[in-house]
């Protein structure tokens, strides 16, 4: 074997045979000599390229080669040095890429990979291309606290480090700061606040997050100092900076003076104009270029209108190159909460993708980062809800544009709750029955058909009817009279009926013939007591009759539900909306379980009375309400300048949407505020509330503003529950658990750490990552017979939740003791080695005889190896025979001396001429002057 270098630095190590041997060879087993090829032409098409890695995304090195003369090439890589054996993690294609599954460090898949080809004899070596884990920089800069005078310009900044740019926002007094006109937050992790006020006195603090990991710098604090900024002269408190950056990006060059109201004037040194169209300032002097070209490169300068002594300029330079938009963006409903998106992966390397969604109309648009190529399934959706989607693409240097928008519409669900039945008498025979249409969200999807279930009070088996879904009625006849009957009805969408507890779909019974005018108990009765109180009186019940359930809401609104027992013969329900519909369902509740006859009541509630003097009190105006956090919504409003001197306070009432999907109430939460802002908690995650606000006053409350929902955020995920293991094999462990259902959160990745030691350092402790939408692992590379200590917690983008701890103890390996079948095994394999050892000894004899004959010798007389004749009395001795015959004996020197130059042989024909000096010589027939290497001799000997 012989390595020599090629000219583009390359190494090609060949193993070159020897061409006598190889010919020999050739003709004794009937092969051809002439695939002796010197010049091979092996070289790459495309070579592994070093990237920056997510944990837990799906990396591709690429590498592939071809050969000149069409030899087969087989690929393989190495790692730091040493030789990559493929395994479940880390896959070889059939196209010579090296795959690695989940990309985690501590997993050691960082370093330097290369990419080895092999055809024949030769072997090529890429360059080297080197994985390193993207992480989250820390801060290399924190803000600091400063004092501002009033009406004066604060700036705070943080600055990380790190290889990718992560999103920054800011928090005052540890919430979540929105932008606004005094508020201004720029991408470069600085945060402007405008005219100062004593209400922006408090803590500030950023906040850091990529690819769902996050920081937090250090908390600095505006204090506000005595005096007035404007009795100072104005400066520059930030000045442009130079700035490199991408073609297409949009670039920010601050300008802020230390005083509000100045203005600034942006313009470039080489005296062209900047693109209107392109650009704008904003806050108190930032220039925003968007779409960066390359006629946009120059020098750009600020200075203070009308104080020409304050200026600053910065130099703009562009490079590199923004990703491609996904293109081919592709949805398919999975079912009714979930949809699977593919598009075309981007053929450069790139970070990851941002997948963005939300429903229509009028959802909340939500962020779910990939980390991984396509396709990426998003779930916990609604049911039979359009959404629409776009995703961008993100490398080193940022985010593309968005693709393409498309709208996909998740898949119908079976209804969550039954329809409201209500039954009147037609006859002494027969009954009306008719129910309520279903809401959105109850139906989840198209309603195609009721089912109607009915029986008389005593029957086991009830009757079934089926109606089209258009149909809200249905006439029950040849009824028997003065009997008791049940009713209750199911609805169904394409996804087929629901399956409902019996509390959940609860029967209404009726006597055949019976009315609904008070019949059944005359004294039950409805007062209006006022604006916002009415009174329920009942009574004196009947000995079968066990309470009340009454059932009342605004029409429109949500139904709320108090019971009576059967000694209480009145109500007062009060805290109404003046001037307002309301229905009452009042259902006499029966001592048998069942429920007997239903009335049903509309009660209007007179307007609010005010004393004359009183301006009208006008309903709050709420003017945002935001999710600040997974268990938090934020709630603003304003009331008229002459209504809120009079207003004592206000009440935010947040009223879920609907309940849990597995039948869970879900309660109302009501906040009371002086101010005209809040801050509600104790919410659900990831759910949907209707929020009111409603003013007081001195003497009683004020009207309700309208009704807006908002959705909290998703929280961390919760523990996991059932953990368990059994062994796959002596060095493998499967870990299943369950995630709790409706957790409100997701989960993007399953983290799970594993030591031998538990007071191990965290630095110690192997990791393992799996997706986030499998509930099951295997970990393999284990030791037998070791107690592990396993820790594990899900992840998402808001953060890691609580960890689960357990002892796994491993089998014995394999090695430890074989079977019978592996002794006898080892034992065939050795004879068979032996055996091949000995025959090709006699090949190498019979070939060796029969290429390389004994020389015939004289009997009087033979010549040595140099040259030299030996008298056969000689006995190998060499003979110096002097004048007279006598003969000094010496022993013969047993180094053969080489032949000068001259002494070569040329054929001319191109053939091989084994010569005396040991060598054996290539010479070529088209060019005498060319000369192919020597082969050494060490290895032509047999």
């Amino acid at each position: 074997m012989h390595q020599r270098r090629r000219t583009d630095g390359r190494s090609v190590v060949g193993v070159c045979f020897t061409f006598v041997v190889a010919k020999y060879l050739a003709q004794a087993t009937g092969f051809d000599s002439s695939f002796v090829d010197v010049d091979v032409d092996l070289k790459f098409t495309r070579e592994p390229e070093g990237a920056k890695a997510v944990r837990g995304s799906r990396m591709v090195l690429d590498c592939s080669a071809n050969s000149s003369n069409g030899s087969d090439v087989t690929i393989s890589w190495r790692k730091d040095g040493e030789a990559l054996t493929p395994d479940s993690r880390r896959l070889l294609l059939a196209n010579g890429s090296l795959v690695i599954q989940q990309f985690a460090k501590q997993q050691g898949d960082e370093g330097i990979y290369e990419c080895i080809a092999s055809a024949g004899r030769y072997t090529l070596v890429s360059h080297p291309a080197e994985l390193e884990e993207a992480v989250l920089g820390t801060f290399s800069g924190h803000p600091s606290s400063m004092g501002i005078p009033v009406g004066g310009n604060a700036r705070f900044k943080c600055s990380i480090d790190g290889i990718l740019k992560p999103n920054i926002t800011w928090r005052k007094n540890g919430v979540s700061l929105s932008p606004s006109e005094r508020s201004i937050q720029l991408s470069s992790g600085v945060l402007q606040l405008l005219n100062v006020a004593s209400s922006d006195i408090g803590t500030y603090s950023c906040h850091a997050s990529i690819f769902g990991r996050e920081a937090d710098s250090h908390v600095a604090e505006l204090s506000i100092e005595s005096g007035t900024e404007a009795a100072a002269p104005v400066r520059l408190l930030s000045r442009p900076e130079d700035q490199e950056v991408r073609l297409g990006s949009t670039v920010t060059f601050e300008c802020l003076p230390s005083i509000n109201g100045y203005s600034v004037l942006w313009s470039r040194k080489d005296g062209a104009a900047i693109p209107r169209d392109r650009s704008r300032t904003f806050g108190c002097g930032n220039l925003e270029i968007q779409s960066v070209r390359l006629t946009d490169v120059a020098n750009y300068s600020c200075r203070i209108a009308n104080v020409s002594s304050v200026g600053a300029q910065a130099k703009l330079t562009v490079t590199g190159t923004s990703p491609i938009p996904p293109s081919g963006l592709r949805a398919h409903s999975i079912d009714s909460r979930s949809i699977e998106l593919t598009w075309d992966p981007s053929p450069a390397f790139v970070v990851g993708y941002s997948v963005n969604y939300w429903s229509l109309p009028g959802g909340r648009g939500r962020q779910e980062v990939v980390t991984r190529q396509p396709p990426q399934r998003i779930t916990n959706l609604q049911p039979f809800t359009n959404y629409t989607f776009f995703v961008k693409t993100y490398n080193r240097w940022g985010d593309s544009e968005p693709s393409q928008y498309i709208v996909q519409a998740t898949l119908e669900d079976v209804p969550v709750v039954a329809p409201t039945v209500h039954i009147d008498p037609l006859t002494a025979t027969s009954l009306l029955i008719f129910w309520n249409e279903l809401e959105p969200h109850e139906a989840r999807g198209i309603i195609v058909q009721y089912k109607i279930f009915y029986r008389k009070q005593d029957a086991a088996t009830p009757n079934e009817i089926t109606v089209p879904g258009t149909v809200l009625q249905h006439d029950l006849t040849d009824l028997e009279a003065n009997e008791r009957y049940s009713v209750r009805v199911l609805a169904a969408t394409a996804a087929g009926f629901p399956r409902l507890q019996d509390d959940q779909w609860p029967w209404v019974s009726r006597i055949v013939g019976e009315s609904t005018d008070g019949e059944g108990n005359a004294n039950l009765e409805i007062h209006v007591l006022n604006a916002t109180t009415v009174q329920i009186i009942w009574g004196p019940p009947k000995p079968n009759e066990d309470g009340l359930e009454i059932c009342f809401k605004l029409f429109g609104g949500q139904p709320k539900t108090v019971y009576l027992v059967a000694d209480q013969t009145e109500h007062i329900l009060d805290g109404l909306v003046p001037d307002s519909d309301y229905e009452f369902e009042i259902r006499i509740l029966l001592t048998d379980g069942n429920n007997g006859d239903l009335y049903v009541r509309t009660v209007r509630t007179p307007p609010l009375e005010m004393p004359p003097s009183q301006p009208p009190r006008l309903a709050p105006l709420i003017l945002d309400a935001a999710a600040v956090n997974d268990t938090a919504i934020q709630v603003s409003w304003q009331t008229t300048a002459g209504d809120a001197g009079s207003i004592v306070g206000y009440v935010v009432r947040c009223v879920p949407v609907s309940d849990r999907s597995d039948g869970e109430k879900l309660k109302e939460i009501f906040v009371n505020s002086t101010e005209t802002s809040a801050v509600v908690t104790g919410l659900v995650p990831m759910t949907e509330y209707e929020i009111v606000v409603q003013s007081y006053y001195g003497n009683g409350p004020g009207p309700s503003s309208s009704a807006v929902t908002c959705h909290t955020e998703e929280g961390r995920p919760p523990a996991l529950l059932h953990v368990t293991w059994f062994l796959q094999g002596p060095t493998a462990v499967q870990l299943n658990w369950r995630m709790p259902p409706n957790a409100g959160a997701g989960v993007s990745q399953y983290v799970i750490l594993y030591c031998e030691d538990k007071f191990a350092s965290d630095d110690r402790w192997e990791a393992h990552v799996e997706n986030g939408s499998l509930c099951f692992t295997v970990i393999n590379g284990l030791k037998g017979r070791t107690v592990y200590q396993i820790r594990m917690h899900a992840e998402n983008k808001n953060g890691a939740g609580p960890v689960s701890v357990l002892k796994v103890l491993t089998g014995i390996p394999h090695d430890e003791g074989g079977s019978s079948n592996d002794r006898l095994m080892g034992i065939v394999i050795g004879v068979g080695i032996s055996g091949g050892c000995i025959v090709i000894c006699i090949i190498i004899i019979l070939l060796r005889n029969r290429c390389f004959p004994p020389p015939q010798r004289s009997p009087a007389l033979a010549k040595h190896a140099n040259g030299i004749a030996t008298p056969p009395h000689c006995k190998g001795y060499v003979i110096g025979c002097r004048d007279g015959g006598r003969c000094d004996g010496h022993e013969p020197d047993g180094t053969t001396p080489m032949l000068t130059q001259s002494q070569d042989h040329e054929t001319g024909d191109g053939r091989l001429e084994m010569l005396l000096s040991g060598r054996v010589d290539l010479w070529s027939s088209v060019d005498d002057s060319r000369r192919a290497r020597s082969v050494d001799r060490a290895t032509a000997v047999v």
